[in-house]
C-alpha cells in the first residue's frame, strides 16, 4: 500500500505520505480491493474491511468518524460478498447470490432509490426494472453501473437467436412444454433493445438483418393462431419496448441504439387497428424526440428495405393509422398524427433514393378525395407568404394523389382565367380608365421575316402555298375579351402556332384558349384544341425541324444541342406545353423523366441518363465497375471525349475539358470522367434550349401549386397515363338518348373494343375524347358518354370530343357495328372541310 494519508489507510498511524507499497497488516487471504478518494475497502475470505475517510459513511461501519485502521463491516458477515468497488464517497458490495448492498451517500442518485441521504451501514438494493441476478458492479465518482442476467433466459446471448428459433419451431411442432419455453423467451427478446441487437443486428455494419426479423415475426404470428397467450406475450413485451425506447430516448444518439426503431416499425402489431392506435403515435413521438442524426440514420436503412416489406409492414401500416386516426377523430388533427405525418415523410424521402416503391404507395385517398384539399391549399400559401403555422395537408405532398394536384392546378388556373377575362371586359367598356397594363408579345413576330427568307413559303417542311388565307386575312378577330384566340391553317401549322402564340401578351395567354382552324365549321368547346395540340406535337417532333433528337432504344426525344433553330423557339414550343396544362389538355410527346425533373429544378444523373439511352449508360456503369482484366486505359480506351448528335443521324466530337482529346481515361479519373460525360449530355450540351424551354414552360405554369408536384406526377400531368383501363371506362360510362347499360348495341360496343388491339383501343379513344392516352385518374375520370344517333343506319358513329361524347346509332346487327365503327376511328381528323 502507498499514498497519502490524509485519512488514514493502514493499520498503524502513518503521519507521512507512504511513497513506496508497504504491507497492510491485520489483514489475510484477500479476494478484492477497492479505493475510492480517501478510503479503501478490502475483501477477504472471513469478511469485508474497511478504513479511510468516512464522513459519508462510506465505509458503513455505522460511525461517521475517519478510521485509521482496517475495520472489519459487521453487517456484511455471511453475506458472501465476492467483490467490492468505490466511488467517491460510496462503496458498493456484490454478493456471489447476486445481490448488491451499498453505503455512503446518495445525494447524486448513485445508490438508486434504496437510499435516501446517506447510509452510514449497507443497505440492500433493490431495482425495480427486473427481477435478474446482478452478475457485476463498478462505481466510480458518483456513478455506479451494473450487470445483470436476468433469471428468465437461462442461457448465453450467443444462443439466443438458435433457442428462439428453436422454441419457434418446437412450439410449432406440438412439443411438450414449448408453450411456456416459447413465451419466456418471446417476452424476454422482444422486450429489450439489447437482446433485438444481439438477435437481429446485422452482423456487419450497422442496422437490422429485416429479412431474418420478418422470418420471425411470421412464425409468431403462425403460433399467435394457436396460442393466444403467444400473442399477448409478444403485445405486452412490444409495449414495454415502446416503452424503455420512449423514457430514455435521449440516449439514442448511436446507430447501435437506433438500430431498434427499425424493428418496432416492421412489428406486425403495428398492422392491427387497435394496437397500432395506442402503438403507433408513441414510436414516432420516440423518432421525433431524437437528435436529428437519428432521421437521416433511419432514412439511410429504410432506403435500402425490400419493396414487400417496406410497402407492406412500414408504408401500409402508417396509411391505416392516418385514415382510421383521422375517420376516429372526425378531421381533426392532433400533435400525435403530426408526428407520424413526419415519420412517413422520413420513410418517403428515403424511398426516393432508390424510388423502391412507386409514388401512388405514399398517396393517401381518404385525404386526397374527402378532404377539402384546396382549403388546405389556401393555408399552405397563408403560412409561407405569411408567416402562419396552420396545419396543411399541402406540407405533405406526397400524401396527396395526382387528381388532388391536378385539381388545385386546374382550380388555381380557373381562378386566374376568371381574373383576366373580367379585368379584359373592363378594359373594354371603360378604356384607358381601367386598363391592364402595357404588355408587348412574348415572342415578336417573324411572319415577314420567314417569308423573305423563303420566299413567302410556310415553314420548314410545309407547303409554300395554301388555298386558305393566313391568319390576319382570315376574317377571324385576332383579339377577344374572354379568350386567347388562335387562327391555324392546317397546311402552316407549325409556323401559324408559333406565330400567333408568340404574338399574344401574358395577360390574353391566361384567358381560356379557343382554336379556329381556318375554313374549317368546328366550334372550340374543348375538342378543337385537344386536336390542335395533338398534331402540333407530331409536327414539333419530326426531324426536318432540327429541335429535338429521338433514341429509339427507349422511344424518347431529346433537346438538340445542335439546333440551328433560334431559341426563341425553344422557349415557344415549352409555351406550348405550358398553355396545354395551364388548359387542361394532355400531350402526346415522349420525354425521358430527367425532362421534368429537370422543369422542377432537380439534379439528375446516371439514372436519368439509364432511362433515355441505356446501352450508354451501362457502358458507363461498367467502366466505373472494372476491375480487369486489363486497366481501363487499355480496355476501353476512351479519352474525355463525347459525341454529341446533331440530327439526322450524325454526330460531332466535343471535349469534355480542354485537351481532352489527349487525356486518357483511367482507373484514377474515370468517375470524373464519367459525371462529366452525365453533365454534358443531360446539361452542358442542351443548357441554352433546355433554359429557353423552361423559360416559356413556366409562363403559365409556375406558381406555388407546381412545387407539390414529383417528377413523376408532372409528367402524367403533361402525358396522361398509357395504361388504358376500358373496364374502368364501362364501369363508369353514362348513357343518354334511350340508351341504357343493357341496351343490346351498347353490350355489342364493349364486346367490340374488348376484341380490339391496344393500338386501335388508342385510335378509339383519341376519336371521342381527342387524346389517346388517359387523364390523370385513369379512364374512370373521363366521363364517356354514349348517346343515341338515331335509328339502325348506314352512317358513320361520330362524336363530340369537348364533351367525350359518342353518337352511336342503334346498329341491327353487332357486325355492322364493327364495320362501321372501325371505318370511322381509322378515318377521324379535322372538323370539316377545306
Amino acid at each position: 500500500r502507498c499514498g497519502g494519508d490524509e485519512a488514514g489507510g493502514e493499520p498503524r498511524v502513518q503521519e507521512d505520505d507512504v511513497l513506496t507499497p508497504r504491507r497492510v497488516h491485520g489483514i489475510a487471504k484477500v479476494v478484492g480491493i477497492a479505493c475510492g478518494t480517501n478510503h479503501s475497502v478490502v475483501c477477504a475470505e472471513d469478511g469485508v474491511y474497511s478504513f479511510g475517510y468516512n464522513r459519508m459513511g462510506q465505509l458503513g461501519l455505522d460511525c461517521r468518524e475517519n478510521v485509521h485502521l482496517p475495520r472489519r463491516i459487521r453487517e456484511l458477515e455471511g453475506k458472501g460478498v465476492c467483490k467490492v468497488t468505490c466511488g467517491t464517497s460510496h462503496s458498493l458490495f456484490l454478493t456471489s447470490s447476486g445481490e448488491v448492498y451499498g453505503c455512503g451517500t446518495a445525494e447524486e442518485g448513485q445508490l438508486g432509490e434504496s437510499v435516501v441521504g446517506t447510509a452510514t451501514v449497507p443497505v440492500r438494493l433493490n431495482f425495480q426494472y427486473d427481477d435478474g441476478q446482478v452478475r457485476d458492479a463498478v462505481a466510480g465518482g458518483y456513478t455506479s453501473a451494473f450487470l445483470q442476467k436476468s433469471r428468465s433466459l437461462g442461457f448465453s446471448h450467443s444462443s439466443i437467436k438458435a433457442s428462439l428459433i428453436g422454441a419457434l419451431k418446437g412450439f410449432g411442432a406440438g412439443e411438450s412444454g414449448s408453450g411456456k419455453r416459447l413465451i419466456g423467451l418471446v417476452e424476454s427478446i422482444f422486450a429489450s433493445p439489447e437482446l433485438m441487437n444481439v438477435v437481429f443486428g446485422k452482423e456487419e455494419g450497422f442496422g437490422m438483418d429485416v429479412e431474418e426479423l420478418e422470418r420471425v415475426y411470421k412464425l409468431i404470428l403462425k403460433c399467435g393462431i394457436k396460442d393466444q397467450d403467444v400473442i399477448s406475450a409478444f403485445h405486452t413485451a412490444t409495449n414495454t419496448l415502446i416503452r424503455d425506447l420512449g423514457e430514455n430516448s435521449n440516449l439514442l444518439t448511436s446507430p447501435e441504439s437506433i438500430q431498434v426503431l427499425l424493428a418496432v416499425f416492421q412489428n406486425p402489431l403495428l398492422s392491427q387497428g387497435k394496437m397500432a392506435y395506442n402503438m403507433m403515435p408513441k414510436i414516432c413521438k420516440v423518432v421525433m424526440d431524437c437528435i436529428s442524426i437519428s432521421h437521416q440514420l433511419l432514412s439511410n436503412w429504410w432506403s435500402e428495405y425490400p419493396a414487400s416489406i417496406l410497402a407492406g409492414r412500414i408504408v401500409r401500416p402508417f396509411q391505416d393509422y392516418i385514415s382510421t386516426t383521422l375517420d376516429r377523430e372526425q378531421g381533426n388533427v392532433s400533435p400525435s398524427l403530426v408526428s407520424t405525418l413526419n415519420v412517413l415523410a422520413l420513410v418517403e424521402e428515403s424511398n426516393q433514393r432508390n424510388r423502391t416503391l412507386p409514388m401512388e404507395e405514399f398517396y393517401n385517398d381518404l385525404i386526397s378525395e374527402k378532404f377539402d384539399v384546396l382549403q388546405h391549399y389556401i393555408v399552405w400559401r397563408q403560412n409561407a407568404s405569411a408567416g402562419a403555422r396552420g396545419f396543411s395537408f399541402c406540407g405533405y405532398p406526397f400524401l396527396l394523389n395526382n387528381q388532388a394536384k391536378s385539381n388545385l392546378l386546374q382550380t388555381e388556373a380557373k381562378l386566374t382565367m376568371a381574373e383576366m377575362v373580367q379585368k379584359s371586359r373592363m378594359e373594354s367598356m371603360f378604356g384607358g380608365i381601367f386598363k391592364l397594363g402595357d404588355q408587348g408579345a412574348v415572342a415578336p413576330s417573324r411572319r415577314k421575316a420567314a417569308a423573305a427568307a423563303s420566299g413567302g413559303g410556310g415553314g420548314p417542311s410545309q407547303a409554300s402555298a395554301s388555298s386558305m388565307p393566313a391568319p390576319e386575312s382570315c376574317g377571324i378577330d385576332p383579339i377577344h375579351s374572354d379568350a386567347c384566340i388562335l387562327r391555324i391553317r392546317r397546311s402552316h401549322l407549325m409556323q401559324d402556332a408559333l406565330e400567333e402564340i408568340g404574338r399574344q401578351n401574358e395577360h390574353d395567354l391566361h384567358k381560356p384558349l379557343k382554336v379556329n382552324f381556318i375554313g374549317e365549321e368546328g366550334v372550340d368547346a374543348g375538342g378543337v384544341k385537344k386536336e390542335f395540340f395533338q398534331l402540333l406535337c407530331e409536327t414539333v417532333m419530326q426531324p426536318d425541324y432540327d429541335l429535338f433528337v429521338y433514341h429509339e432504344e427507349s422511344r424518347t426525344y431529346w433537346f438538340n444541342g445542335q439546333s440551328l433553330e433560334s431559341e426563341a423557339d425553344f422557349m415557344l414550343i415549352g409555351l406550348v406545353f405550358g398553355l396545354a396544362i395551364y388548359n387542361s389538355v394532355i400531350l402526346d410527346v415522349h420525354f425521358p423523366l430527367c425532362l421534368y425533373k429537370k422543369l422542377l429544378g432537380q439534379d439528375v444523373g446516371i439514372k436519368d441518363l439509364e432511362q433515355m439511352q441505356p446501352d450508354v449508360a451501362r457502358s458507363l456503369k461498367k467502366l466505373l465497375e472494372w476491375s480487369g482484366p486489363g486497366s481501363v486505359e487499355d480496355v476501353f480506351c476512351a479519352t474525355f471525349v463525347v459525341d454529341q448528335p446533331k440530327g439526322f443521324g450524325e454526330t460531332t466530337a466535343v471535349e469534355l475539358v480542354p485537351g481532352g482529346s489527349d487525356l486518357a481515361v483511367t482507373e484514377e479519373n474515370r468517375r470524373r470522367y464519367v459525371d462529366l460525360y452525365v453533365d454534358f449530355v443531360l446539361n452542358e450540351s442542351i443548357r441554352a434550349q433546355f433554359n429557353a424551354f423552361r423559360r416559356g414552360f413556366l409562363l403559365l405554369t409556375d406558381g406555388p401549386v407546381l412545387a407539390l408536384f414529383r417528377a413523376e406526377e408532372l409528367e402524367v400531368l403533361v402525358c396522361g397515363t398509357p395504361h388504358l383501363d376500358f373496364k374502368a371506362l364501362q364501369e363508369n360510362a353514362r348513357y343518354e338518348g334511350g340508351y341504357e347499360s343493357g341496351t343490346q348495341v351498347v353490350q355489342w360496343l364493349w364486346q367490340v373494343l374488348q376484341e380490339m388491339t391496344l393500338e386501335q383501343k388508342q385510335k378509339f379513344l383519341k376519336f371521342f375524347s381527342g387524346s389517346d392516352r388517359a387523364p390523370i385518374g385513369g379512364l374512370a375520370k373521363l366521363g364517356f358518354l354514349v348517346q343515341r344517333a338515331g335509328p339502325d343506319t348506314n352512317r358513320l358513329p361520330t362524336s363530340h370530343t369537348c364533351f367525350n361524347t359518342l353518337l352511336l346509332p342503334e346498329y341491327g346487327s353487332r357486325g355492322k357495328l364493327r364495320a362501321l365503327l372501325k371505318t370511322a376511328i381509322e378515318n377521324s381528323a379535322g372538323f370539316g372541310l377545306e
